[in-house]
């Protein structure tokens, strides 16, 4: 056989393998085909669901699938109750329905019996599942004697067919109960504004970066921890019971939280009332239903005061975000770099651990209070005996200002930033004496010295 025809028969060859081996690895085992035809309903995808309607001893209940907003991924789509009442459901309870029903198999087929002997002349439940392709309708009737299964059928005229009938008893769930108790809309990182309101004043915050500000009734930064706290409550909202007109009439209000989330125009509202005496769960109105929270951490928010939201935090980095640091006072100045993961001082390796430890003490360093504001300018009159000019992320840097003891506290402040700092004369005690180690402390592990080329040779 001449070498041309031969190349071009194995690239035949090779071709058809390939379309063989591309082709069928997305077809079904002939396992997976048994499988499937033994389907109750052939054919249909949950995700091509877009109703479903039960019909049966709870009466009549109807759900619509909704997309997710304009520009959020699909985890935020779902699904929405329209009939008896109108509520987000449990995205979670209606697909595992869905997941149920199109992989529900038959267990045998019933040939020569009447509708009326297996309860499919009058059903107990009728599912009707609307798709793009149209609508199926499943009619659930009697239960199989000593087992578990039950008689279902496809359509009006349908084969009588015993199924598993476990997914029975997510169709005898009342209304209510496939309501969401996850009521949060979004997701944490898009909130850009809180609003709280309460017994004690009224407190605005807005996120600046990774960061969150005061902005009313006062600028200042805002306690990371508080603030942290607050977003982890709002999104983690989950309702442990949903009240009717005559509980919601019972309750006394404390005060409201407004989550502003980019990409909705509409503000999230939350009015947070008393306990329940019954349960002694906390009540709120959540976007426009009264529930009981899970939770009751959203009382001490409302009972905070504007200016308990103000970072007590010296500095605003975190140790590990700090990639250089410059220490100035009366001894001197001395500079810490960061540099291929080991501490340099003054250019010269420094101690890893003793640099570690005043960089976290630095970091950790919290006020006892605020300075009022008519005794600032006598706090900080004079010059500032210690000062860090530190070097974080993306190259911003923050300069913070130690001044002499007044009264057993330090104040202290934080250049570009208003508020004096008292800080506890103890930690700053801690401080200064890891300032000393690190000018002082050898270096725990030199570089050891690169061997000679040949180590027998004098």
């Amino acid at each position: 056989m001449r070498p041309r025809t031969l190349l071009v028969l194995l690239a035949l060859v090779v071709g058809i393998g390939a379309f063989v081996y591309f082709y069928e690895r997305e077809l079904p085992s002939s396992d997976e085909r048994a499988e499937r035809a033994k389907r109750v309903l052939p054919g249909l995808a949950a995700e091509a669901v877009t109703g479903i309607e039960i019909e049966g001893s709870t009466g009549r209940l109807r759900l619509e699938r909704e997309a997710a907003p304009a520009g959020e991924a699909d985890t935020l789509s779902g699904w929405r109750l329209v009939e008896p009442l109108v509520a987000r459901a449990d995205r979670a309870l209606v697909e595992e329905l869905l997941t149920t029903l199109t992989g529900l198999t038959r267990e045998r087929t019933l040939t020569g019996v009447e509708p009326a002997e297996v309860g499919l002349d009058a059903p107990r439940f009728r599912l009707r599942l609307t798709t793009p392709a149209g609508e199926r309708v499943l009619a659930v009737g009697a239960a199989v004697p000593v087992s578990g299964d039950v008689v279902v059928a496809e359509g009006e005229q349908g084969i009588p067919l015993v199924a598993p009938a476990a997914f029975v008893a997510d169709l005898e769930r009342p209304a209510a109960q496939w309501r969401a108790r996850d009521l949060f809309p979004g997701r944490r990182e898009a909130i850009s504004r809180l609003e709280v309101s309460g017994p004690a004043g009224r407190t605005e915050l807005e996120r600046d970066g990774e960061a969150w500000r005061l902005v009313a009734p006062v600028a200042d930064r805002a306690d990371r921890d508080l603030v942290g706290g607050l977003l982890a409550d709002l999104t983690g909202l989950r309702a442990e019971a949903f009240l009717d007109d005559e509980a919601a009439n019972e309750v006394r209000l404390n005060g409201e939280i407004v989550a502003h989330l980019d990409g909705r125009e509409e503000p999230f509202p939350v009015v947070v009332a008393d306990a329940a005496a019954e349960s002694g769960r906390l009540r709120a109105r959540v976007a426009g239903e009264w529930v009981e929270l899970a939770t009751a951490n959203l009382a001490a928010a409302v009972a905070r005061a504007p200016g308990a939201w103000r970072s007590r935090a010296w500095s605003a980095f975190d140790s590990w975000q700090v990639d250089a640091v410059t220490i100035a006072d009366a001894a001197g100045a001395t500079r810490l770099v960061r540099h291929d993961g080991q501490w340099q001082r003054d250019g010269e390796a420094a101690d890893y651990g003793s640099a570690g430890d005043l960089l976290y003490q630095l970091a950790g360093v919290r006020a006892e209070r605020l300075a009022e504001s008519g005794e600032e300018a006598a706090l900080t009159a004079g010059e500032p005996v210690l000062t860090f000019e530190i070097t974080g992320p993306g190259g911003a840097t923050e300069r913070l200002l130690l001044y002499p003891e007044r009264d057993g506290l330090r104040p202290a402040r934080t250049e570009g930033r208003a508020a004096v700092l008292l800080l506890p004369a103890a930690a700053v005690a801690d401080l200064e004496a890891k300032v000393t180690a690190v000018r002082t402390a050898p270096v725990a592990n030199p570089v050891a010295p690169a061997p000679a080329e040949n180590p027998s040779e004098p």
